[in-house]
């Protein structure tokens, strides 16, 4: 149960990203708009940050 927990996940390299506006989880880039504020969780803290482009086609155009 501990290996599940979003803590540990958390410790393995993964992040969780919220929007700011309702703190729901973003799963999908089209959750997000140009312009919303995000709130990124990390191991170690919180990252804010605001998208630029809610509609980016690949990962690494």
């Amino acid at each position: 149960m501990q290996a599940a927990s979003h803590e540990q996940v958390l410790n393995r390299g993964f992040s969780i990203t919220r929007r700011s506006s309702d703190d729901k989880v973003v799963r999908m880039a089209d959750q997000v708009w140009k312009g919303d504020k995000i709130t990124t969780q990390t191991a170690d803290g919180f990252i804010e940050s605001r998208v630029m482009d809610g509609k980016q086609g690949e990962l690494f155009d």
